[in-house]
């Protein structure tokens, strides 16, 4: 981590004296994020070993939307320095790793997936037909520098607005939202979803993508009212899905919770599985190849009369437990 802390040390240097690609440089150096504590869930000789090696990465954020933009005139497109020239500038500064934004957000996918209809993919890519992560694949080897990509599973506009089944929902049967996810959080209960965004992951693997992030978590931590959690929940517990709700403090903002410990369960029994199905099926697709994913890891909030000991999330410790080797455990508000 000190290494890291001098290379950004460095960027700001070479920014502030002005030298050639400057800019560029600052641009890059207000992308670049600390990871969180980080914790191998199985057995470290079964991911990669220059992931092993390299426990401290550099994280950008460049979403298309923001860094590339279309000639109104020509219909043209042009992206900055920094998002073309990521790996490259990355790779000058010595970083040897570095986590590259697939899906940032709800936006369109960033190459033409066939998971997703055209008009389900981002502008950039529907106008152009560029395949932004095997861009950025094929720029980190030439740059000689590992990328992992993140891709972030809550929130999908197309398929929020095509397929409103599919999105979380409130006791009220409104639709659950954030800000990564206005158009509404992606229900863990609906497996068609899951199924898409894991064909994603593989379509991914198959570009040549050998590590992967999973920031926060695929739905929502309060609890989901969607019709296919409630028939779930029904499934496995034998009565209708409480509808209670409260609000805790936490980490972030005010955040409304399932009164009951059980619909809290549920959730994380569901996300569980969710990642373990994921994590499985990126192990398959990229045998014999070792691989890494990035999970999040966190507790439930213990509710006794509406108060919370802990302002966390979902129990996802039984990833701990997976031993499959490819799971990095990813300490979310460095609780786990």
């Amino acid at each position: 981590s000190y290494k890291f802390c001098g290379m950004v040390a460095q960027m700001s240097q070479s920014s502030a004296a002005g030298g050639a690609g400057a800019g560029a440089t600052m641009q890059l150096l207000l992308a670049v994020l600390p990871i969180l504590p980080m914790h191998f869930c199985g057995s470290a000789t079964q991911l990669p070993d220059w992931f092993v090696q390299h426990r401290t990465h550099a994280h950008t954020r460049f979403p298309p939307e923001r860094y590339c933009s279309k000639d109104a005139t020509r219909g043209q497109w042009s992206c900055s320095s920094a998002f073309e020239n990521a790996s490259a500038e990355l790779a000058s500064l010595g970083v040897p790793v570095y986590v590259r934004q697939t899906h940032s957000r709800e936006e369109g996918a960033w190459w033409p997936t066939k998971t997703t209809p055209k008009e389900g993919w981002a502008p950039l890519v529907q106008d152009t037909g560029r395949n932004l992560p095997a861009e950025f694949l094929a720029a980190s080897k030439a740059a000689g520098i590992r990328v992992i990509f993140y891709h972030f599973m809550m929130g999908n506009s197309y398929w929020a607005s095509s397929k409103p089944e599919w999105v979380a929902r409130w006791p009220n049967g409104s639709a659950i939202t954030t800000v990564q996810a206005p158009s509404g959080v992606m229900s863990t209960c609906a497996q068609p979803w899951r199924d898409i965004f894991i064909a994603q992951i593989k379509e991914l693997i198959a570009m040549g993508a050998r590590a992967f992030y999973f920031d926060h978590y695929p739905g929502n931590p309060g609890g989901d009212w969607s019709e296919s959690c409630r028939a779930e929940f029904a499934k496995r517990y034998g009565k209708p899905m409480p509808a209670g709700l409260t609000t805790i403090d936490g980490p972030h903002k005010s955040t409304a919770y399932s009164t009951s410990r059980q619909v809290l369960e549920f959730n994380s029994q569901i996300t569980q599985e969710y990642f373990s199905e994921l994590v499985s099926a990126i192990e398959a697709s990229a045998a014999p190849d070792p691989v890494a994913a990035l999970v999040s890891i966190a507790t439930v909030p213990k509710l006794d009369n509406g108060q919370t000991e802990l302002p966390t999330l979902y129990e996802t410790s039984g990833l701990l437990s997976l031993g499959t080797g490819s799971e990095v455990c990813k300490s979310e508000y460095d609780i786990a």
